[in-house]
């Protein structure tokens, strides 16, 4: 299998064909189940995949590990949702985000947090709001905003650890 873009030239350089497609075996599914969990747009999250996936491959074994490549799936998928127009009244944003979370574990942990962290949390990593932008519309500072993304994440990795070891 080789990997290519949507106008059908190869993602990778001749000779790297095989490491892409272990790459892609290894980690494509749960990079494009990522992409198209925030994009929600087939097509646009496969050729984000593609392009992270293609540079991992030319970046080298550093590059590869799924950490890296889920990082670079959602800074780009970040990055294609803060260039739609889109209004700073994020409560349809949040409760659309919201019904789109699949695991039981992170939705019983988000049920559990303050609503401004979790608010943050959701519109902040899922929607792509910007901070400043956030912040305006939830009436708080940005500092506020990034305490309340921090504890956010503290309480989310915490209980995650909890609930996945009981």
């Amino acid at each position: 299998m080789t990997l290519r873009t949507g106008a059908g030239d190869s993602i990778v350089d001749p000779g790297h064909e095989r490491v892409a497609e272990q790459l892609f075996e290894r980690e494509g599914t749960v990079c494009y189940s990522l992409a198209v969990h925030l994009l929600e747009s087939p097509s646009v999250a496969t050729e984000i995949v593609g392009q992270v996936l293609g540079d991992a491959v030319r970046s080298g074994p550093a590059a590869r590990t799924r950490e890296h490549l889920l990082d670079e799936v959602h800074r780009l998928a970040v990055v294609r949702i803060r260039d739609r127009p889109r209004s700073l009244d994020p409560t349809g944003v949040e409760t659309r985000v919201w019904n789109g979370l699949i695991d039981p574990q992170v939705c019983a942990a988000l049920t559990d947090m303050p609503a401004l962290p979790r608010s943050a949390l959701l519109l902040v990593y899922f929607a792509g709001y910007r901070l400043r932008e956030l912040a305006e519309a939830l009436d708080c500072t940005p500092d506020e905003l990034r305490g309340a993304l921090c504890t956010a994440t503290t309480i989310l990795a915490r209980d995650l650890r909890t609930r996945r070891t009981h």
